[in-house]
């Protein structure tokens, strides 16, 4: 395989991290989004608490692929010990109502299948006999109604809250985010083929690709592509 990614920070201040994490080891993929905290008398949080459990929660979904065996429930199953590692962090390092959360997409190739799991915002495409987006967009609802609802109210009560009707998932710890983890697996039918993985400041760029960019296109020149968003942008992408 061919391995490609790239990431670059954001334009939202120059106090504000990247929080997007990458990871890739063996045959495991991740790419974590961490999500935005908010500044406390004009200054963002250093170090990031949301790049903090984006890292913690890719290195323990990789520490739990190491004890136990690979099934189809694999990585829905790493998620949720990544989500408990979580909760341990938030439960001694922060104080507060928005807990320190991250969203994510990860893949595993194994004989010819792609086995997946994702939360949240992140992207997730392959191109092999067709292209299938393989990762559904759970903050679309909650997007068309985030200018008009008070913050605390669609952290605390909207968010993993599976009964809401505007409801998204984060890894954050809580136990409500376990119902927002998905889980699938596409069987690979080519020998070449890609697979993108982005973070959702790259969305505008992904849905405007052409069909030749998936066997061309480096990470650089993809997450560089002009696009409205002014997020964090970062990408994977697997050739075979």
């Amino acid at each position: 395989m061919q391995i490609d990614y790239f990431s670059k920070k954001n334009e939202k201040g120059f106090d504000r991290p990247n929080e997007d994490f990458i990871f890739i080891k063996e045959n495991l993929f991740i790419l974590c989004d961490g999500v935005s905290r908010d500044r406390t008398n004009g200054i963002y949080e250093t170090p990031s608490k949301a790049r903090i459990v984006s890292e913690l929660f890719a290195n323990s979904v990789y520490e739990f692929s190491k004890e136990k065996d690979f099934d189809e429930n694999f990585l829905k199953d790493a998620f949720i010990y990544g989500n408990q590692k979580i909760k341990k962090y938030n439960d001694i390092n922060y104080h507060g109502n928005f807990l320190p959360g991250t969203v994510c997409v990860a893949v595993i190739l194994v004989n010819n299948k792609l086995f997946f799991s994702y939360i949240g915002d992140c992207l997730g495409i392959i191109k092999d006999k067709e292209i299938i987006t393989f990762t559904s967009c759970q903050t679309l609802k909650i997007r068309e109604y985030s200018s008009i609802i008070n913050k605390d109210i669609i952290r605390n009560d909207i968010c993993n809250n599976i009964s809401h009707p505007l409801s998204y998932g984060v890894l954050d710890g809580r136990i409500g985010a376990v119902p927002f983890i998905k889980r699938g697996k596409i069987d690979i039918e080519n020998k070449d083929f890609t697979v993108i993985l982005g973070s959702d400041g790259i969305e505008e760029i992904i849905n405007n690709l052409d069909y030749k960019d998936f066997d061309t296109i480096s990470a650089k020149n993809l997450v560089n592509r002009k696009t409205s968003s002014i997020d964090d942008k970062s990408v994977i992408i697997i050739r075979s």
